[in-house]
């Protein structure tokens, strides 16, 4: 699957042409965690939540700790594979 990956003031945007006309039904969970990630990091994940959004771009945040001390880091291509299957499982019609 093809897709772009920016990031852009600490958020991970992906857009993936081929969802661009998908019909969408709402996500299960905003948060999401990986078994290999899962003690360092969990992700946020938005589907089209910003101003600019374009049909098929999901806005993720890829958090590490809690409160004070969270950071909020750029995702790797593994995780944005995972992040991609996730969503493709859960979210069309």
């Amino acid at each position: 699957m093809e897709y772009e990956l920016s990031y852009r003031s600490e958020e991970n945007h992906i857009f993936i042409p081929e969802w661009e006309n998908r019909e969408i039904k709402k996500m299960p969970e905003y948060q999401y965690t990986l078994e290999e990630t899962k003690d360092q990091y969990y992700y946020e994940i938005e589907i089209g939540s910003t101003w600019d959004d374009k049909f098929g771009e999901l806005i993720v945040r890829k958090v590490k700790g809690s409160g004070k001390d969270e950071t909020l880091e750029q995702l790797t291509e593994t995780e944005t594979e995972a992040i991609l299957s996730y969503v493709g499982s859960v979210c069309f019609i």
